[in-house]
């Protein structure tokens, strides 16, 4: 049987994994955890600062449900096997996209510096990752066209980053008359 809802929210789940196994290298790798950051502090202060630009006891608790790199490594193939259906939704959609920026994909750099890293960081993204998610919005946009879109500047997990833009913007969706 089929299930209904009375509506739908997407949580920053609009990437197409299949366009993004061929991706040219990023120009502007991030730093890596140095050979002595083994304890848990070096871990998160990495993510906090050169991962995510933010840390949250949200995201960590979201961290420890994705289980270990093979199984996210399977998922993300059958992801990319197997897009979403967004045509087979029925049902009013709320839908949050993190646009990214070089404060939000590239944390660890100082837009405000004109630096050859952050205009290389700046290209790579408009050049490259812009048009792959313009083109993966553009998807969402034509299967699901009575969707409500709301893009929002921040890293990935838009939903942590930014919880009260979003938690607002739901309430707002969910809950229209009250």
């Amino acid at each position: 049987p089929t299930r209904r809802s009375s509506d739908l929210v997407y949580l920053d789940a609009t990437y197409d994994y299949a366009s993004r196994r061929s991706l040219p290298s990023n120009p502007v790798p991030r730093p890596m955890l140095g050979p002595g950051d083994t304890t848990l502090v070096a871990g998160r202060r990495w993510l906090a600062h050169d991962f995510y630009g933010f840390w949250s006891d949200a995201l960590e608790a979201d961290l420890r449900t994705m289980g270990d790199k093979q199984g996210m490594d399977a998922e993300l193939r059958d992801l990319a096997a197997r897009p979403a259906p967004y045509a087979r939704v029925q049902t009013p959609a709320l839908v949050f996209v993190a646009r990214a920026t070089v404060r939000t994909a590239y944390p660890w750099l100082d837009p405000a510096r004109d630096s050859l890293q952050v205009r290389t960081a700046q290209q790579y993204l408009s050049q490259v990752l812009a048009p792959l998610d313009r083109q993966a919005l553009d998807r969402v946009r034509q299967e699901m066209p009575t969707a409500r879109v709301i893009e929002i500047e921040s890293p990935h997990h838009v939903f942590i980053a930014r919880q009260d833009t979003v938690v607002q913007a739901m309430r707002a969706f969910l809950l229209p008359s009250r």
